[in-house]
């Protein structure tokens, strides 16, 4: 299994070095034969969730995109996680008697599964090349859980999204201001279905979170 995850991963490791090495007296690329043999091929690396190209060993791996004229890769290790837990608001579990084949208590998903948490949390972002983000808003998928389709108008100024599968799926865009106009009033304007949920959160330019909700119904 380990050789087989450093054949895939060569391809990468020699994109980067080939790249750092344009200029040096010897570009020769060392095991080219070999590197031929375990190459991947991805016909698009648009969407960092669905066309990627994944590099790491298990415990600390990236996920690799193209992203407006440069690569992004999102870097996480199996061991950083937004560990809270808040059960307060659940009920108690249920109970099983097995002898009678019956079940007692709640049995629908608890409260506590409305919240975001615990999840896993990127380590960092590294950004490779440099980015022409469009003018107006750029939609990027941060999550995808079930079946969904997303679809922005063409000035990228709102978007529609479907999202379909079981209780409790969920899917999420993040919407960047490439060109934010300085204001001190921010109108947010939410439709949708009777059964949908929405969580938001608001971020500054340096990436602090300014506004954020709890999972409310429009």
């Amino acid at each position: 299994m380990m050789r087989r995850m450093a054949n895939v991963f060569s391809p990468v490791l020699v994109l980067w070095f080939a790249a750092g090495a344009v200029g040096e007296t010897d570009a020769t690329i060392p095991f080219e034969a070999a590197l031929d043999d375990a190459n991947v091929t991805l016909t698009s690396m648009a969407d960092g969730h669905r066309e990627s190209l994944i590099v790491g060993n298990g415990d600390l791996y990236g996920i690799v995109w193209e992203d407006n004229g440069g690569l992004t890769m999102r870097v996480t290790k199996n061991d950083i996680w937004d560990a809270r837990v808040d059960t307060s608001e659940d009920p108690p579990l249920p109970k099983v008697d097995v002898s009678a084949g019956t079940v007692s208590g709640a049995t629908s998903a608890p409260p506590s599964y409305k919240h975001l948490y615990p999840q896993p949390r990127c380590a960092a972002v590294i950004r490779l090349g440099t980015a022409t983000p469009a003018d107006g808003v750029q939609w990027t998928c941060i999550r995808a859980a079930g079946e969904h389709q997303f679809e922005s108008t063409a000035d990228q100024s709102s978007a529609t999204m479907q999202v379909a599968g079981a209780a409790g799926v969920s899917t999420g865009y993040r919407a960047t201001l490439t060109n934010p106009a300085d204001a001190s009033t921010l109108h947010l304007k939410l439709t949708g279905s009777d059964n949908a949920l929405y969580y938001v959160n608001i971020y500054d330019a340096a990436g602090k979170n300014i506004l954020g909700c709890n999972i409310f119904k429009p």
